[in-house]
């Protein structure tokens, strides 16, 4: 498996994620060590945002 078939797996997959499961997600990601620190160099997104 590619690097380029893996972001596009996962591209595809988001997309497909429910706002709440978006939420959970982010969540995961914050919780994780290497994977936070790209969290935080994301600008901050409204909770309210696309409901």
């Amino acid at each position: 498996m590619t690097a380029a078939y893996d972001y596009e797996d996962m591209h595809h997959l988001v997309d497909r994620l429910t706002p709440t499961q978006v939420r959970r997600l982010r969540l995961l990601v914050t919780q994780d060590e290497e994977l936070s620190q790209v969290a935080q160099s994301l600008p901050a997104v409204d909770a309210n945002e696309g409901e």
